[in-house]
């Protein structure tokens, strides 16, 4: 009952975010009148913000718990909704972008530690697979719907949209403190865990050692593959003559459904080749994307053959998706030792944050400045470097029993 409940207000939450999902850099290039460039500051200052208010909120666990921070961070992230909801001036826009930042920031620095407070370490890998489903499910029906209103009621759509997910993120704030005070218990281990971690911390620069690998490889993926499903990929869309914002939402909606129709097989492929061969197939698999993307929008192929290679590379992306939703954050959990967990959970999540920022700041420039093949191959570089870490990171953690590969164990 815990779990339904906890999938319904995640789910509500993210059908608020998947309505604005391929709409935010359309809104400020069209809407607010900016051009890309400008719009990957916009990025960068969701970013950047979240960044800092991820360290920040990882220091504060141990003080203020990770249940009020969380409420913080969803708290910030309303308000930054409701604020570009009202933009109609550049720097309203990145008033509202600075607040999602800091909500995004504080909460997703909070996230696993908090599912290991209301749910149990042994749940952590159901919660993440059903997070998935339930993700790409919600962002298929929101993505069509925002695409919708959009096309029938144009900047009022983009308002709507950026309305309802506000009232989204209150919803599944509301669900969160629900569960957390009727779960109380929980609470009192997780806080002596990080205690524990207090105390036990020697030196920075162990705690470095713990969290670099994961961090190096986080930054890759949501930099290098997922921040430019926001970004790069629908401007590209949009840019060709054939298609449209309806078609953004298409290709998202393409996505989730794949997802959602082959995450049991990327369970599957995860239990029999283990978290660190999963991570290294989804880096494979997005690499391939991108090599699909390029051919797209290289070629002079008409718009049918143009729109069929980009459903595949939709799907190619999902297989990638479906490998890494169960291996990272449970690849953490098995790697760090438990009085680390809470803090290196907490700081690995603020490079999520730095992908978003590095991503669009450099890919959506480039975009304007010269074209989409430098982008596709920057992207495939990016995947090769994901690789190559994961490589190293197999190779030195075969010598080691529990901990970092950087580390001498």
């Amino acid at each position: 009952m815990r779990s339904i409940s906890f999938y319904i207000g995640y789910g509500i939450s993210i059908l608020g975010s998947g309505l604005i999902y391929p709409l935010v850099v359309l809104f400020l290039t069209e809407v607010v009148g900016i051009t890309p460039a400008l719009a990957s500051i916009y990025f960068a200052v969701v970013g950047g913000t979240s960044l800092i208010a991820g360290v920040v909120a990882s220091l504060l666990v141990s003080r203020l718990g990770p249940a009020m921070l969380s409420m913080f961070g969803i708290l910030l992230q309303t308000i930054s909704s409701f604020v570009i909801a009202c933009s109609s001036e550049y720097y309203t826009a990145l008033l509202a972008g600075f607040l999602l930042g800091c909500g995004n920031g504080v909460f997703f620095a909070m996230q696993t530690v908090l599912f290991l407070m209301l749910f149990g370490k042994a749940s952590l890998s159901r919660i993440f697979a059903g997070q998935l489903v339930i993700m790409n499910i919600a962002v298929a029906i929101g993505g069509v719907s925002g695409g919708l209103l959009v096309q029938r009621l144009n900047e009022l759509g983009y308002r709507i949209a950026f309305l309802l997910n506000g009232c989204s993120y209150v919803i599944y704030g509301i669900v969160l403190l629900v569960l957390y005070i009727s779960k109380g218990q929980h609470n009192n281990a997780i806080q002596n865990e990080d205690n524990d971690s207090k105390r036990s911390f020697g030196s920075i620069r162990k705690m470095i050692m713990l969290t670099a690998p994961f961090a190096i490889v986080q930054l890759g993926i949501v930099g290098g593959a997922l921040a430019q499903m926001d970004t790069v990929l629908p401007l590209k869309i949009t840019s060709e003559p054939e298609f449209d914002v309806l078609t953004v939402s298409l290709f998202l909606t393409v996505n989730g459904a794949a997802v959602v129709f082959m995450q049991k097989l990327g369970l599957r492929l995860h239990d029999k080749l283990g978290g660190l061969r999963s991570l290294m197939l989804s880096s494979t698999f997005w690499t391939a994307t991108f090599v699909v993307c390029l051919l797209a929008f290289n070629s002079s192929v008409n718009g049918a053959i143009k729109l069929g290679l980009l459903f595949l590379a939709a799907v190619l992306f999902a297989v990638g998706e479906v490998l890494y939703a169960p291996s990272f954050q449970p690849l953490i959990v098995d790697s760090v030792p438990e009085p680390y967990l809470a803090k290196v959970t907490g700081f690995v999540s603020t490079f999520y944050s730095l992908g978003l920022l590095i991503g669009p700041l450099i890919s959506l420039p480039i975009l304007n400045v010269w074209s989409g093949t430098f982008v596709w191959i920057l992207l495939i570089l990016v995947q090769a470097l994901c690789l190559s870490v994961l490589f190293v990171y197999r190779s030195r953690l075969a010598g080691s029993k529990r901990g970092s590969f950087f580390l001498e164990t």
